[in-house]
């Protein structure tokens, strides 16, 4: 459990690359959970797909086994939430796709998951 005045210590510390604190704790955490997890599992991650402090750490460590929801490519929080909660009422999974495999990320802003060429950008994902 998490108390208050720990979650407040978080803040104190920013959510950077740079920050050698925020990196280092961050992959301690993740090498960890990628041990008890195991080489077979798929780890999805739901938050921004387009912010190297969280990519560039977790798929140093997790590589393909960090997915992301091919829908989610493009999108800002709000949409992305949105998208979440009519999957919900609809019952629906998403796509995921291994993020690390998305082929130029400077194109990540304009695919879309329903756009013909989005498979033509994600490099051997069948």
């Amino acid at each position: 459990m998490i108390r208050f005045a720990r979650l407040r210590g978080f803040s104190r510390s920013p959510i950077s690359e740079k920050n050698s604190r925020y990196r280092l704790s961050l992959a301690r955490t993740v090498k960890g959970l990628a041990a008890e997890l195991g080489s077979d599992c798929e780890v999805v991650l739901l938050g921004s797909v387009a912010r190297g402090k969280y990519l560039n750490i977790l798929g140093q460590i997790l590589g393909d086994q960090l997915l992301v929801p091919a829908e989610f490519i493009g999108r800002g929080d709000l949409s992305r939430g949105a998208l979440l909660l009519r999957c919900i009422k609809d019952n629906r999974e998403l796509n995921y796709v291994p993020i690390l495999r998305v082929a130029d990320w400077r194109l990540m802003s304009t695919l879309r998951a329903d756009a013909p060429n989005l498979s033509a950008a994600v490099v051997g994902h069948e």
